[in-house]
């Protein structure tokens, strides 16, 4: 499914400012054959985040176990990016659009800015990004440009990354409520980073990422392991995920609550 909707969606479109090709063999025809014998680097947890809860890094295990036993080569290797100077980045990345965005969401629905239009998180981003500069921005921007460095020289050496794909057992519900008291910058950021400490790496670095349903946790939830590759190697994440779900399905798999319990 994801293969095709990429195959719908990429290629060039007029008014593109960065323009990327559509690639010659469709990403669903990649799906179809198993990749060559691959070189896998295995990584728990970034450097500067929080370690990985046990039982996400049991759902790793089980996907490099499974790589391992298809042939692939997979050995221990961590980049050296920070995880939570990639939090920082993402951020600060996001706050130079905030003004930009709320402005055009009031003239598009005549309604102004404030606490019964937005959410105190939303509220707190906009205050935040009122400080933001043009020296901020380009500052950040050479961190991105120096972040998607470090993770290319990185898998110079390696085809693939294996992650977790998140780093925490889902947290109770109320947690995340975007109205919790007097939320400022980056706070509520650190608070949930424990449940995904390796993940806003690639929104950062630009790489092609995916996230498979491998392990099925006790709690009767799926955990995912992430595989990330080299800047335009969708099709072989594509063709290394579809030879996982044949090698170890998931499409039977239904936690007990979902939307066609009966």
């Amino acid at each position: 499914d994801s293969a095709t909707m990429l195959d719908a969606l990429c290629g060039p479109s007029a008014g593109d400012y960065i323009a990327v090709e559509r690639p010659q063999a469709s990403y669903l025809a990649a799906t179809q054959a198993d990749p060559r014998r691959l070189k896998i680097a295995y990584c728990e947890a970034l450097p500067g985040g929080i370690a990985t809860d046990p039982a996400c890094v049991a759902a790793t295990n089980e996907a490099a176990r499974l790589c391992a036993d298809l042939g692939h080569v997979v050995e221990p290797a961590v980049p050296p990016i920070d995880a939570f100077e990639t939090h920082a980045i993402g951020y600060e990345l996001f706050l130079s659009r905030v003004v930009s965005l709320v402005s055009t969401l009031e003239a598009a629905t005549g309604r102004r800015r404030g606490p019964d239009t937005l959410e105190a998180m939303s509220l707190a981003a906009l205050a935040a990004a009122e400080d933001m500069t043009l020296d901020k921005l380009f500052s950040r921007l050479k961190d991105m440009e120096r972040i998607t460095l470090t993770l290319d020289r990185f898998m110079a050496d390696y085809d693939l990354l294996l992650m977790p794909a998140v780093t925490g057992l889902p947290f109770e519900i109320g947690f995340a409520d975007p109205e919790r008291q007097r939320p400022s910058g980056m706070a509520y950021w650190q608070e949930e980073m424990p449940a995904y400490t390796t993940s806003p790496l690639f929104n950062i670095s630009g790489h092609p990422a995916i996230s498979l349903p491998l392990y099925w946790h006790e709690e009767k939830i799926p955990l995912g392991a992430q595989f990330s590759g080299k800047k335009n190697g969708d099709a072989l994440l594509f063709s290394l995920a579809a030879q996982l779900e044949r090698a170890a399905p998931w499409s039977h798999w239904r936690p007990p609550i979902h939307v066609a319990a009966r």
